[in-house]
């Protein structure tokens, strides 16, 4: 919600009549504490050993301009960034992906390329939605790579399912073949054209050729997810406030915001009771500091 939105709610429900200003300096306070600091560290603590880390950005209206959320998260720890590049640089200002030596799991955004310490994973579920996209089309060949990996998940769900770490050779290598062979189908109905734009199935082509290996590591690597829905439900409360408030008046608002939604986030996933983890910040207590790492 809105500040102004909060203090009506605070007055017209509790008959709390607190003013936009003070609900405001509350919000800074508790953003700019030492223990919320120490709160952030522990979460980057917690990210940076973690096997897989998903990752994704999302634009924000700040002070009447774009400026760009970036997430880092797992499934117990949300560190959530604010920035004015969409870009490296602002994906570099979290101080977690430079020195991040897992799986980054994303939608095959550029950028995150650009970080060679990490192996990379893409999102099935974005390459499905383009996939989607061709098949309204007629485009038989992306109507057989979603049914490969429609098939790979189910195969690998039923794996996990009985306890299994791994896919046998005889998947891999029919999954191998499948997979190069509906290339070559995609390769007999895309005529390319060199005297204009690639199109979007060509472009689709492309990457799935170039990032055959990262589109399906999560039939080989186990902790690797399918999709990157963790990131998106860690960044949709922001998108969600955006469009109920209109964004935020100031940078420093933004900054206050994303330190205040990385505790809240980490906080539901270890369990914990927001409001007290947030009393206890507010009393100079860290509730995550001997919690065990990822």
């Amino acid at each position: 919600m809105s500040i102004d939105k909060t203090h009506k709610v605070l007055n017209d429900l509790l008959g709390v009549p607190i003013s936009t200003g003070t609900i405001r300096n509350i919000q800074h306070e508790f953003a700019e504490k030492p223990e919320t600091a120490n709160f952030i560290k522990e979460i980057k603590r917690n990210l940076l050993p973690s096997p897989t880390l998903n990752l994704d950005e999302s634009g924000t209206r700040v002070a009447g301009k774009t400026q760009w959320i970036h997430v880092a998260s797992n499934k117990k720890y949300t560190l959530i960034t604010v920035h004015e590049k969409r870009g490296k640089e602002g994906t570099e200002a979290g101080g977690i992906i430079p020195d991040y030596k897992g799986i980054a799991i994303h939608d095959g955004w550029k950028p995150y390329f650009g970080f060679d310490k990490c192996q990379h994973a893409l999102c099935c579920a974005h390459l499905l939605r383009e996939l989607n996209a061709l098949i309204e089309r007629d485009f038989s060949w992306a109507k057989e790579m979603k049914a490969l990996l429609l098939e790979m998940k189910r195969i690998v769900d039923n794996h996990k399912s009985t306890d299994k770490t791994r896919l046998s050779d005889y998947y891999h290598n029919k999954f191998k073949s499948q997979y190069e062979t509906i290339l070559e189908h995609a390769k007999s109905e895309i005529i390319p054209n060199n005297t204009r734009k690639k199109s979007k199935a060509e472009n689709l082509l492309i990457r799935f050729e170039k990032y055959h290996e990262e589109i399906i590591k999560f039939s080989k690597n186990f902790d690797v997810t399918f999709d990157n829905n963790q990131a998106e439900r860690d960044v949709r409360p922001i998108k969600v406030k955006g469009k109920v408030s209109g964004g935020f008046r100031s940078g420093d608002g933004a900054e206050d915001y994303a330190k205040t939604a990385s505790v809240i986030g980490t906080a539901i996933k270890l369990g914990k009771s927001v409001v007290n983890s947030i009393t206890d910040l507010f009393n100079d207590i860290n509730p995550i500091a001997n919690v065990a790492t990822e």
